[in-house]
């Protein structure tokens, strides 16, 4: 695990190097049945692929950041093609064919189908378990709390006080009920932050951001038109 604590004005949204990104992409994930695989397995060649990671299991802002991605008009046809195989309506089919995201935790994988029923998350998940691998490699670094002082637009008018309340109670209810992956030690790292990547067709990283604060993703709205390529809107 991370042992130096970073300042905010110490990460950068530098693009990881080729190298570290091959690293990165040869890190072994789980899946929420315990397979281990390559990050680069869920990379599909020929497609655009938006790389999450998320805090420690229980960061209710990170939950409703990735709520808010299944929110967005063009990736919210994403998911609901990749979950359904529906292809009446044309932008699905065509989001289904051209882009994907994938969420990254770093939790154990007993805990995904959790994290994925609380943050309404349809799209693919695996974990970097301790993180020794990916997040290692992206430069995703550990922290001190705090650091934000407003909600970002992805919490949809919630406060981050309300949201880390609710997260404490669910550590809590968790632990006591023996839930998957509850224990307060299997949360993850809650220093630990996260970042937003996008991979081109191409395999390059075209876009990077390091998380500073516990709620500090990048705005939805510019990840949705990144993803599509349109970077006038974005």
């Amino acid at each position: 695990m991370f042992d130096i604590l970073k300042k905010p004005d110490e990460v950068t949204d530098a693009l990881p190097t080729p190298d570290e990104l091959k690293k990165a992409l040869a890190s072994h994930v789980e899946t929420a049945t315990g397979e281990s695989v390559p990050l680069s397995d869920l990379v599909a060649p020929g497609k655009r692929t938006l790389l999450t990671f998320v805090r420690h299991h229980h960061c209710g802002i990170c939950h409703e950041f990735v709520r808010a991605l299944g929110r967005d008009a063009f990736l919210g046809t994403l998911h609901a093609a990749t979950a359904s195989g529906a292809d009446d309506d044309g932008v699905a089919k065509a989001g289904q064919q051209q882009c994907q995201v994938v969420v990254v935790g770093h939790g154990p994988w007993k805990g995904i189908e959790t994290y994925k029923q609380r943050s309404e998350c349809k799209f693919d998940m695996v974990v970097d378990h301790e993180a020794k691998g990916a997040y290692q490699h992206l430069g995703l670094t550990r922290s001190t709390l705090g650091g934000a002082t407003s909600s970002p637009s992805y919490m949809n008018g919630k406060s981050i006080l309300a949201v880390a309340a609710h997260s404490t109670y669910t550590v809590l209810a968790d632990a006591i009920k023996g839930a998957p992956g509850g224990r307060i030690k299997d949360m993850g790292d809650v220093a630990l932050l996260g970042g937003d990547f996008i991979i081109d067709e191409d395999g390059k990283c075209i876009f990077c951001h390091r998380m500073r604060t516990t709620a500090d993703h990048t705005d939805v709205a510019k990840l949705s038109a990144l993803l599509k390529g349109n970077k006038e809107e974005a």
